[in-house]
């Protein structure tokens, strides 16, 4: 016997007014509420893609998708999250830096969550010289809240 798909059902007040201010109906509007973090440190691309990887498994609302219904459903299961590497280790200061600025330009000014087939978090590892790493994650807030996402 087959389970039933999963059924939309509506998106809450805050992330309705999110849904219409990224969308082009408003003077003010196609705005994606979002936000950029880098973190400095030693990383581990294998553990870091395994905790991910049960991270998604284990919390419903990253595995939500957004309807152009201003619905949203939960997948029963996503896609296989694989990390994005960029090993940067051969590269010369100049082309670290440039590189890394790059990655900040695009990640930071662009929501994750960019159609229905979007997952709302990205990740992106730099690995650095030295065993040191730059982890790049970009979160859309129709999802996740700076409150509990944050860092101290």
């Amino acid at each position: 016997m087959t389970k039933p798909a999963p059924r939309a059902f509506p998106l809450n007040d805050l992330q309705l007014a999110y849904w219409i201010g990224r969308r082009n109906v408003l003077e003010w509007g196609n705005v994606p509420t979002h936000f950029y973090f880098e973190f400095d440190g030693q990383v581990e691309p294998r553990r870091l893609e395994q905790a991910m990887r049960q991270a998604i498994a284990n919390h419903p609302m990253m595995r939500t998708r957004f309807l152009e219904s201003a619905e949203q459903h939960i997948l029963e299961s996503a896609p296989r999250f694989d990390l994005r590497v960029d090993d940067l280790t051969a590269l010369s200061h100049a082309d670290v830096e440039q590189h890394l600025a790059a990655t900040r330009e695009r990640m930071s000014h662009s929501s994750p969550l960019r159609d229905e087939i979007s997952p709302p978090y990205e990740l992106v590892l730099s690995r650095l010289c030295e065993g040191r790493t730059r982890l790049h994650l970009n979160l859309d807030m129709l999802v996740f809240d700076m409150v509990s996402s944050a860092c101290s």
